[in-house]
């Protein structure tokens, strides 16, 4: 006869086990029909004219902005996640809502500008099916941004691995004076999953991740500095796993956005900025989400914690309904009762 414990931990586990697995195969049908990626803005008043847009920016509504062509319905992006702040081009044949360039400096959408008219949504953390802003506003939007193919040039992802739920960035460092870092993927705790990243900084087939965030990052050793330092911050966070904590990917690009004000090829030590993990003075839940997101709604955003995603995005949502909530929490939980109970 099989002693009690043992008995006990094999049944703990087979849950366990099964619970994942459904948790997994729920959330990544709920991705399902998500095939076009997002990009969420890095600026929201940038400037083309001064070369501070990235693809995906919001354009400063003083040069160039848009509006609904009806005065009795919202703009809807296409592709709508119900709890995420989005922006994508108006869906108008579903609701037949239109953003129309207003009389600016820039006018949005026309030829050579390298611009369009979308529709920017977010929802009320506090009333999670109701929208709290929805929006038409003008994004530089080339067909290709010149600085993807500029050494250093980092993307940022979201929802990828095989189990969907991982968060990584990949930079592009094959033309750098020093390419032995490229095809790293920066998610923490090391190099686990570089085969999320293909040469040149792009997305590789394991990685699949939806795109998020585009930035620079100076060196190989500019990228390492920023690894480490917000490796050592993250320890104090619990819930956390490498790869499965947004906050991590927020805090290596805070901290690569942070290092390139200096411009130099030299590692920059960088000491406060939105991302590490500290809501420091000046920074609040919209202009730091990230940071100040837990003192802000402690109840869906809890301090020193491994947050759901939306918890770093201004709008600090609660997600008790969503899967990607359950999912987030779940597989840490997993992961750390697996390796004190069996040693894994």
């Amino acid at each position: 006869l099989r002693s009690p414990q043992l008995y006990l931990k094999t049944t703990m586990l087979f849950l366990q086990v099964t619970s994942l697995s459904i948790a997994l195969l729920y959330f990544s049908a709920s991705l399902s029909d998500a095939t076009n990626k997002r990009e969420l803005p890095l600026s929201y008043d940038c400037n083309p004219n001064r070369g501070t847009c990235y693809k995906g920016d919001l354009i400063a509504e003083s040069l160039a902005d848009c509006e609904k062509d009806s005065l009795f319905t919202t703009c809807n992006p296409i592709n709508d996640y119900s709890l995420s702040t989005v922006v994508d081009v108006p869906d108008v044949s579903k609701h037949g809502v239109n953003c129309v360039s207003k009389n600016k400096p820039i006018t949005c959408g026309a030829a050579g500008t390298d611009t369009r008219c979308v529709c920017y949504k977010a929802v009320d953390y506090k009333k999670p099916k109701e929208t709290l802003f929805n929006q038409c506003r003008c994004q530089y939007w080339p067909d290709k941004d010149v600085r993807m193919n500029q050494p250093s040039y980092c993307t940022q992802f979201d929802h990828g691995g095989a189990s969907g739920v991982h968060f990584y960035t990949c930079c592009n460092n094959c033309n750098d004076d020093d390419s032995s870092c490229d095809g790293r993927a920066y998610q923490g705790g090391g190099t686990t999953g570089d085969d999320y990243c293909a040469k040149c900084g792009q997305n590789s087939a394991s990685g699949s991740g939806r795109i998020t965030y585009r930035f620079s990052c100076g060196s190989c050793n500019q990228q390492s500095y920023c690894q480490d330092y917000c490796d050592k911050r993250a320890l104090g966070i619990t819930m956390y796993t490498p790869g499965l904590c947004p906050a991590w990917a927020g805090c290596f690009r805070g901290c690569c956005v942070g290092s390139q004000k200096r411009k130099t090829r030299t590692v920059v030590e960088v000491e406060e900025f939105c991302g590490d993990f500290s809501c420091q003075d000046g920074e609040n839940h919209t202009t730091c989400p990230t940071d100040c997101c837990p003192a802000y709604n402690p109840e869906e955003c809890s301090p020193n914690t491994c947050n759901p995603e939306c918890c770093y995005e201004p709008n600090c949502c609660g997600l008790e309904s969503s899967s990607y909530h359950d999912t987030v929490v779940f597989v840490p939980t997993l992961l750390l009762i697996l390796t004190m109970v069996f040693g894994l």
